[in-house]
C-alpha cells in the first residue's frame, strides 16, 4: 500500500473527508482565542447527469460517512496523477469496484479528486488494499489520516526551546510525535508575524494523548482545531475564492459588488444578517463554524454533518434554556418549602390559640391575629416576635392583595 496519501496531507480532506490537518497555522497565544489560519478548497457541487454525456460532472449521491473510527475506511487514487477517480464516470467506478471486491458500503468523492471508500467489512477492506487496479484504472490505496494520526496543541512552551533540535525530536518521537510545529501569530503593533509559545503536534496514533513531557515539564495536550476558512468572494465559509461558484458579495454591506467599491456606513453581514462586516471575528456564523470544526475533529465526521449538528443544537438552545430556567425555578421552590414548612406549624398553633381563647369573631382584628402568631412563635422557637413589625408587614401584604 502506498503511504504517500498519508505523508502529504491535503487540506480539503479535512473538510470533505476524515483526515487530520497538517497545515501552516497562526496562534494568538490564547487557548480561548485561536487565530490560526488555514487554506482549503471546496468541493464543487454539480448536478447528476447522464454518465454517457456528462460523467465528468457527475457524483455519486451517497449518505455521509459518520463515526469513522468504527468503520473500515480507505482512500483510493489513480497511479496516474492526471487521472482523478472521483471525476470519472461514477457508474463505471462503482461497477469496477463491485466486480473487483464487491459492493462497497459507501463511496465519497473528495475535493482532491480521490475516492473515500467505506467498506462493508474487514475482509473487503483488506481486499481493496491488496489490489493494484479496478477496472481500467491502476490504483493505490491509503488509510485516511484520521485513522492513523491525531493533531494536538500545547501552550506556554518557552521560546528558547528549539522545536527543530534533533535531541528534542528524538525525545518526542518516543512519545509518538511525528511532527512538531511552532505556531505564529500576527502582531498588529509591528504588522509582522511573530513566534508564539504554542506548538502544534502531529501524533502517529489516532487517539490524542493527554500529556507530553518536554524536559522537566509536562504539557497538557488540547485538540487542534484550525480557524474557519472564509471565501473573500462570496464571504461564505469552508472554501476559497479560487473554487467559488457563488456570486460576489461585498464584505461590508453584503450586496453584489466589490468590497473596495463600497461606501456604506451601515454594514450588514452576508452570513448572519447582523449589523457588522462579513469578516467580523465575533460573527455568530463564524462562531458556529468554529464549533462545527471542533465536532469534525472530535467525532471524525464531515463538515457538512458537523454543521447540521451544530445548527440543530443552536435551534434547540432557546427551548433548553427555557427548560433550565423552569428547572431553576422549581429548585428555588423546593428551597422555599423549607420556609413554608416552618410557617405552616406557626399558623396552625396560632389558629389553635385563637380557638382555645374563645375570642369572639367580632373582636378579632389583624393586630390580635399577629399577637397570636407571636405567641405561637414563642411557644415553638423560644423567642419573642416583634408584633409591630409583623403588623406593618401584614398590613402591606393585605393591602397589596386587596
Amino acid at each position: 500500500m502506498d503511504e504517500s496519501e498519508n505523508t502529504q496531507f491535503r487540506t480539503e480532506d479535512f473538510y470533505n473527508a476524515l483526515s487530520s490537518s497538517d497545515l501552516e497555522t497562526t496562534d494568538n497565544e490564547s487557548q480561548q482565542g485561536h487565530s490560526w489560519t488555514t487554506q482549503v478548497k471546496k468541493r464543487k457541487r454539480v448536478a447528476t447527469g447522464s454518465p454517457a454525456t456528462t460523467h465528468n460532472n457527475t457524483v455519486i449521491r451517497v449518505p455521509s460517512l459518520q463515526n469513522a473510527p468504527n468503520k473500515y475506511l480507505l482512500i483510493i487514487a489513480s497511479i496516474n496523477p492526471s487521472i482523478k477517480l472521483g471525476r470519472q464516470n461514477p457508474i463505471k467506478i462503482q461497477k469496477a469496484l463491485s466486480d473487483s471486491v464487491g459492493v462497497a458500503k459507501n463511496l465519497k468523492q473528495l475535493a482532491n479528486g480521490n475516492l473515500l471508500i467505506e467498506c462493508q467489512d474487514k475482509h473487503q477492506w483488506k481486499a481493496i488494499q491488496q489490489r493494484t487496479s479496478i477496472g481500467e484504472w491502476s490504483i493505490r490505496s491509503s488509510l485516511p489520516k484520521s485513522t492513523t494520526s491525531s493533531a494536538g496543541v500545547i501552550y506556554n512552551v518557552p521560546l528558547d526551546i528549539d522545536i527543530e533540535d534533533e535531541d528534542l525530536k528524538s525525545v518526542m518521537k518516543g512519545q509518538k510525535v511525528s511532527k512538531a510545529t511552532r505556531l505564529t501569530y500576527y502582531d498588529k503593533n509591528s504588522n509582522t508575524r511573530k513566534t508564539s509559545r504554542s506548538v502544534k503536534l502531529i501524533f502517529d496514533v489516532p487517539i490524542l494523548p493527554q500529556t507530553i513531557n518536554i524536559g522537566f515539564n509536562s504539557y497538557k495536550i488540547k485538540l487542534y482545531v484550525p480557524n474557519p476558512i472564509q471565501c473573500y468572494k462570496c464571504q461564505g465559509y469552508g472554501h476559497m475564492a479560487g473554487n467559488c461558484s457563488n456570486k460576489r458579495k461585498c464584505r461590508k454591506c453584503g450586496e453584489d459588488h466589490q468590497s473596495n467599491e463600497c461606501n456604506t456606513e451601515s454594514p450588514k453581514c452576508v452570513n448572519c444578517k447582523g449589523d457588522h462586516p462579513s469578516n467580523y471575528k465575533l460573527c455568530p456564523s463564524r462562531e458556529q463554524q468554529k464549533q462545527a470544526l471542533k465536532v469534525v475533529k472530535r467525532d471524525n465526521i464531515t463538515l457538512h454533518e458537523a454543521n447540521k449538528q451544530v445548527k440543530a443544537k443552536a435551534k434547540a438552545r432557546p427551548v433548553v434554556q427555557q427548560l433550565e430556567a423552569e428547572h431553576t425555578d422549581i429548585k428555588k421552590g423546593y428551597k422555599n418549602t423549607n420556609i413554608i414548612d416552618q410557617v405552616i406549624p406557626i399558623i396552625s398553633v396560632a389558629m389553635l390559640n385563637i380557638l382555645t381563647s374563645q375570642t369572639p369573631t367580632s373582636e378579632l382584628n389583624l393586630e390580635k391575629v399577629i399577637g397570636f402568631v407571636s405567641m405561637a412563635t414563642k411557644q415553638m422557637f423560644g423567642f419573642d416576635y416583634d408584633v409591630s413589625k409583623g403588623l406593618q408587614l401584614a398590613n402591606r401584604v393585605t393591602t397589596e392583595m386587596l
